[in-house]
């Protein structure tokens, strides 16, 4: 089980500022991002083991990358999936920005 925590002071969630939050991989293809208080945000099923996943720095989009080397953005917000490359070799967010550097092998 592989845990990432982060502090959501964004204003996503007023009622909620500051609170912890923690994203739990299950056996890499379940995951369950949860507020401190243990209120699930999202629960993602995806059909291939997980092999990197990283949150953007307002922790509102996550990135991730699966065992076919196909990458995935999930917005927590709109609790959306999207699809972004077949077969990614290398992948991060800039720091600080929601912009991704991502590198297909052609």
């Amino acid at each position: 089980m592989m845990l990432m925590t982060w502090h959501d002071g964004d204003g996503l969630n007023d009622d909620d500022d500051d609170m912890a939050t923690t994203i739990s991989t299950m056996t890499m293809m379940t995951w369950h991002a949860t507020k401190a208080m243990m209120k699930p945000v999202a629960t993602i099923n995806h059909d291939s083991k997980i092999d990197w996943l990283e949150l953007n720095p307002r922790a509102s989009h996550l990135l991730y990358r699966d065992k076919k080397r196909q990458l995935h953005l999930f917005n927590i917000v709109t609790q959306e999936r999207v699809s972004l490359l077949n077969y990614c070799s290398y992948v991060q967010w800039v720091p600080d920005s929601d912009v991704i550097v991502a590198q297909v092998k052609e």
